[in-house]
């Protein structure tokens, strides 16, 4: 199940007692590489620095057995990706070759949106006609003076983007 920003996957390891490691890839990331060994040696190393620098459990990230799970707003759209996995020992070493799926999420359709939108003293309320998700701020009226909506809307939609705040709000 592939959407613009998720997908739904199943994994299913051939030996259903053996600890391994899946995640998803986007491709010229992965052809980066010049190995799946160097893939796979990385993407531990990576794996064990979020877990020390986060706090996090690393067995949680770990599976055994079939799993399913959802990348749910963690793609981009119109972009192709690997779902991969791989056996691991304890020490997390790769036991294994490594195994990938390609898929490639949707791209996004423009919708038919339209906004009422009504100030009331300092309250702004945005009205969309349907249930298509959407995107609004307020910026002072000089700022984008005779640009046209197209560039005001990729100007927000950039910055909120690289400021890490469109996945947020």
């Amino acid at each position: 199940d592939v959407t613009t920003s998720g997908a739904t996957v199943n994994v299913v390891p051939s030996d259903k007692t053996v600890l391994y490691y899946f995640d998803k890839v986007e491709k010229s990331t992965y052809e980066a590489y010049k190995s799946d060994d160097d893939f796979m040696k990385k993407t531990m190393t990576n794996l064990r620095e979020y877990a020390s620098s986060s706090g996090g459990a690393l067995f949680s990230a770990l599976s055994v057995g079939e799993t399913d799970h959802t990348f749910s707003n963690e793609l981009r759209p119109d972009t192709d990706y690997y779902i991969f996995a791989f056996a691991i020992d304890s020490k997390l070493n790769p036991t294994s070759k490594l195994s990938l799926k390609e898929f490639t999420t949707e791209a996004v359709k423009m919708s038919n949106n339209t906004f009422e939108v009504s100030v009331n003293g300092g309250v702004i309320t945005v009205t969309p006609s349907n249930n298509d998700t959407y995107f609004w701020s307020v910026e002072p009226s000089d700022l984008y003076e005779g640009q046209s909506d197209d560039y005001i809307m990729n100007d927000l939609i950039s910055y909120y983007d690289s400021e890490g705040y469109l996945d947020y709000y």
